[in-house]
């Protein structure tokens, strides 16, 4: 029921949908905004009727509000997967060192095969350097400038021969070449496009040379009675001269870090937005905000509580790592990795809040009312009813987006090696989520040592949207 004044300073009370005649002034007016329906009196004479305009059925809205959400999932999640549609095709970019420290026939025929090596088919590049230290090479690796390096070690071609003269059985083959990687990096890219490939062909080098190496020296008149002795006192010699050893500098040892990682990125993700969405209907007051003041105010209280709540889940998310095996080195290297990920569940429930102010239905009021240019562009045309409705339903798909879109655009960064995708996704090294993710491997594993850019990355983050969420509450409607 609804009351309206008259010219008499009298009041009659109208039942909802009853048809009502108000005797009123031209110059009066009487209007009630509740929700889809509006009912407005413009009179010039007494007896005019009163307008009542009907939002769109129930059905209608449901269908606009899945059209919404479909192109929102189609656009995100085409954007996401197309990050690795063509990971071979982009394999070239994983650089593999080639470092020769020998002056024999081992080290000139390994740089021949690296060098006739053709970047692409799925295979990363060889990159002959120039330097002269194993360590070199190795802090290539572990400063992630080179996903792997191939060292063929000083005097591996005379120490072979001095084997073979001495008939040495106990000649170690494999010290000739050595390749390094670090699986801490990203353990599924090193498995399936570093180790893998690359321990295939340096296999396959070993072999073709070790028998070269056999056939010819035991056709020189020269070498051939030292073949002889190695056959009954240095078999092996015979068998594999050149072999190679792995040093893989920080093995994935916890088997369940890829997937783990993933998933629990995603959970913090659902767990800040339930979170935060808890937040706000506990602290919502029984009279709304008068002043801006007082809605900042109360979104400040807001940021506290929800500050506390991600404390709290990110230490359990912290615990959980280290019940799972995670070796922290040390108590800052615990302490770090409960931080980066409060900070960007702080960042998670920031974004959630922006985006709670900015899709607010007063903002999607404006846009039909102003008929600006941004709205016209999104929306082809917002003077007409259905545009506006199809505007006003974005406020049923906003939670879902914005998961999608925390999910999604971090996630591409995340979740993939950008070395292997598109140079269009390479924005995806800016978000959070992926420092987030760097920064726990070098925790979890060891390895590359950029702690504090990562979490720096994170704190900047969650500092930028904390504001943006602050400078974007809406001003509060003046009581009619």
């Amino acid at each position: 029921k609804t009351q309206m004044a008259s010219t008499n300073n009298q009041s009659e009370t109208f039942a909802a949908g009853q048809c009502v005649f108000i005797d009123v002034t031209a110059e009066s007016q009487a209007s009630l905004d509740k929700g889809q329906i509006t009912i407005t009196k413009e009179a010039d004479a007494p007896g005019d009727a009163v307008n009542v305009k009907k939002g769109p059925p129930l059905f209608v809205k449901a269908a606009l509000a899945s059209l919404a959400i479909s192109i929102l999932f189609y656009v995100m999640v085409f954007i996401y997967l197309g990050v690795s549609s063509n990971q071979t095709g982009y394999t070239q970019n994983l650089e593999i060192a080639v470092v020769n420290l020998d002056d024999g026939i081992i080290g000139k025929a390994f740089v021949a095969f690296a060098r006739s090596l053709q970047a692409g088919n799925g295979l990363p590049t060889f990159n002959v350097l120039s330097s002269t230290s194993y360590d070199d090479a190795r802090n290539r690796v572990a400063d992630a400038v080179s996903w792997g390096a191939v060292v063929v070690q000083p005097n591996a071609w005379n120490n072979l021969v001095a084997a073979f003269q001495t008939t040495d059985n106990t000649f170690v083959t494999s010290s000739a070449i050595q390749f390094i990687y670090d699986e801490s990096r990203f353990p599924t890219v090193v498995a399936s496009r570093v180790s893998g490939p690359v321990r295939a062909l340096i296999t396959a080098f070993c072999q073709n040379i070790s028998a070269s190496i056999v056939n010819k020296m035991g056709s020189d008149p020269s070498t051939s009675a030292s073949v002889s002795a190695a056959a009954v006192s240095a078999p092996r010699l015979l068998s594999q001269p050149v072999w190679f050893t792995e040093n893989n500098l920080h093995p994935a040892t916890v088997q369940v870090a890829t997937f783990g990682l993933t998933v629990g990125m995603i959970l913090l993700v659902v767990f800040t937005w339930s979170s935060w969405m808890a937040t706000y209907g506990m602290t919502t007051p029984a009279t709304p905000p008068a002043t801006l003041e007082e809605a900042r105010a109360l979104f400040l209280a807001r940021f506290v509580v929800i500050t506390w709540i991600t404390f709290c889940i990110s230490l359990s998310f912290t615990f959980i790592w280290q019940a799972l095996g995670a070796n922290f080195p040390s108590a800052a290297a615990w302490v770090s990795f409960w931080l980066v990920h409060w900070l960007n569940m702080v960042n998670y429930g920031m974004t959630f809040a922006a985006a709670t102010h900015i899709l607010t239905f007063q903002k999607v009021r404006k846009f039909k009312k102003k008929r600006n240019v941004v709205a016209v562009v999104l929306f082809v045309s917002c003077r007409t009813s259905a545009s506006f409705h199809f505007l006003s339903c974005l406020q049923l798909v906003q939670a879902p987006a914005a998961i999608l879109f925390m999910i999604i655009f971090n996630g591409v960064g995340a979740f993939n090696e950008l070395s292997l995708a598109n140079p269009f996704y390479q924005w995806g090294w800016a978000m959070p989520m992926a420092h987030a993710v760097m920064a726990s491997r070098t925790l979890i594993y060891g390895g590359r040592d950029q702690l504090g850019i990562d979490v720096g990355a994170v704190a900047i983050w969650a500092v930028f949207m904390f504001f943006v969420a602050f400078f974007t509450i809406p001003k509060p409607k003046p009581a009619q």
